[in-house]
Order: structure tokens, then sequence, then C-alpha cells
């Protein structure tokens, strides 16, 4: 009883290094927000809408599916290489009656591991930068992910659309890159090559962003077919 009588009268501890840091984090965010509204108001919106639209997504369980994302991407390992390569051909010519799930997970994948196989070539040439190409497969990681999230986890048209518009502009990039960087033979081949693997990418995520839409009153049928198809995919 005298202890936690006691106890109400002692001093809070003081707080750590890691109390004043995030402090530190915090009030630097405020700041820079401030920034970022007094020079264009606009800009600091649309800063908003997007923390929004990601503490939406977490609440929806974005960090909750990356152990089975992670499987996803070592599964072409482990079903060896004839099968992958059979799947790939079947599912580039972008045939009617491909299962979209499968297919744009499939190539969802094969575009990260290009990623990587261009991370690589980039550090054996000259002028490659090991910091910047591992912040770019880190990035490259982070959107896999979120369209594995979204297409695959948690299909919603709005957040669909969103993604598909993105990989349009990627692929335009893509093809911006290869067409400037044509006197370089190798750099222009791996853009065009990341160029056809996301348009094929975009392909299926637009299947899937136009059966969403289209299902209307039977979203949650849709869902728990794209649930099912992603457990046999595992």
């Amino acid at each position: 009883m005298f202890e936690r009588f006691r106890s109400q009268f002692r001093p809070s501890p003081e707080p750590g290094l890691i109390d004043h840091a995030s402090r530190a984090v915090s009030d630097a965010g405020h700041k820079v927000r401030a920034w970022i509204y007094e020079k264009s108001p606009w800009v600091g919106a649309k800063l908003d809408e997007a923390a929004a639209a990601v503490q939406q997504l977490e609440a929806q369980g974005w960090s909750s599916h990356f152990s089975e994302f992670n499987a996803a991407l070592i599964k072409p390992f482990r079903v060896g290489t004839s099968e992958v390569v059979e799947v790939v051909r079947a599912t580039a010519r972008c045939a009617a009656g491909q299962d979209a799930v499968v297919a744009f997970s499939l190539w969802n994948v094969l575009c990260f591991w290009l990623g990587v196989v261009v991370l690589v070539v980039n550090l054996l040439l000259p002028g490659g930068s090991d910091f910047a190409e591992a912040i770019g497969v880190a990035f490259s990681y982070l959107i896999a992910y979120t369209l594995y999230f979204v297409f695959v986890r948690a299909p919603q048209p709005a957040w669909m659309f969103a993604s598909v518009v993105f990989l349009v502009l990627s692929v335009s990039f893509h093809v911006f890159a290869g067409v400037g960087g044509l006197v370089l033979l190798v750099p222009a081949a791996m853009e065009f090559a990341k160029a056809a693997a996301h348009a094929v990418l975009l392909w299926y995520a637009f299947e899937l962003y136009r059966r969403s839409e289209h299902a209307g009153s039977q979203q949650s049928a849709f869902y728990r077919h794209v649930q099912r198809n992603a457990a046999e995919m595992l």
C-alpha cells in the first residue's frame, strides 16, 4: 500500500536519447511542412493528400503482407527455370483467358528482379554509384510491394486506378530514357527491356482494374476470388 502511495510522488524518468531524437524529427517535420505551405499551398495540400492516402493504406493492412510478398519474390527460383519460362511466354502475349491475378503477380516480380539485374549492370559500368543504385532497388521493392498489396491483397478501384496511372508514367519514362540513351547501347537496351516488362504488367493491372470497376455490387466476390488466387500462388 505504501509502495503504491510513494510511486505517485516519484519523479518521472528523464527522457532518453530516442525521445529527444523523435521530438527533434517531429519538430523538423512540422517546420518543413509549414515552409512548404508558405512557398506553395498547392504542393502542401498534395502532400497532405498523399499522407492521408498512406494512412488509409496502413489502415487496410499495408504493412501486414511482407512475408507473403517475399515468398512470391523467391517463388520463380523454387519452381524451376523451364516452368517460369513457359508461364512468362504464355502471359507475355496478353492473350484472353489468362488468370490476370497470377499473371500480374508474376510480372510484378519479374519487373523487380529486372531492376536488380539493371542495378548489377549499372555498377559494372563507368560512373555507377553503389549508394544511388541501392536506394533505387529499395524504392523499387516498396513500389512492387505496394502494387502487390493494391491489386492482390486489398483491391479497391480508386487505388488500382492510381496505380495504373503510375504504371503508364513508368512505361513512358523508360521508353523516353531508352530513346534518349541510344548513344550507349547497353543502358538503352535495359531501359527498353524495363519498358516492355512494365507494359505487360500495365496490361494485367488494367485488366484487374477493369474487372473491379465492372464488379459493382459483386466487389466482395471479386475480392474473395483475388484472395483465393493469391493463396494458391504461395
